[in-house]
């Protein structure tokens, strides 16, 4: 069974749709064919949320999601980087 589009797992890193630019990270999806910029967000994390907000949004969700749902908010500021 192929996979195909919003259904595939990262290629690699953490989570899919995340880069890093300087000391934050930015998060994309495509949708229709165009790459919509999500937004940069201060951790990898706060970005992972905001592609799965936009699976649910475009894609009902049905889509590949980043697995960050049990991940407390105090570990995630103590992964925002240093400035």
């Amino acid at each position: 069974m192929k996979i195909v589009g919003q259904h595939k797992p990262p290629k690699d890193g953490k989570f899919k749709g995340i880069g890093r630019v300087h000391q934050s990270y930015t998060a994309c999806l495509t949708h229709n064919g165009k790459k919509d910029y999500l937004g940069t967000f201060p951790t990898e994390i706060e970005a992972a949320r905001a592609y799965n907000a936009a699976v649910d949004k475009y894609w009902n969700g049905d889509g590949w999601k980043n697995r960050v749902d049990n991940i407390p908010v105090a570990v995630e500021r103590r992964c925002k980087p240093h400035e």
